[in-house]
């Protein structure tokens, strides 16, 4: 069996579980800690989308 194959079949779903079980689990933590910021979750994710795919013009960018 191909070690790529391997992975991605055996060992990805229980890290992804562990990752999904961890966010899920500090969520009200995080919660508290973007309120105390002035955002919401998934803002770095709004950020990171709009930067990523090419030059952003810095008047383009939040301010959060």
């Amino acid at each position: 069996m191909e070690t790529t194959v391997s992975y991605a079949r055996l060992v990805r779903p229980a890290i992804d579980r562990v990752y999904v079980g961890a966010r899920w689990g500090a969520r009200a933590r995080m919660e508290a800690f973007y309120a105390e910021r002035g955002c919401t979750l998934g803002a770095e994710n709004s950020f990171f989308s709009g930067v990523l795919p090419g030059r952003c013009p810095p008047r383009r960018l939040p301010t959060a």
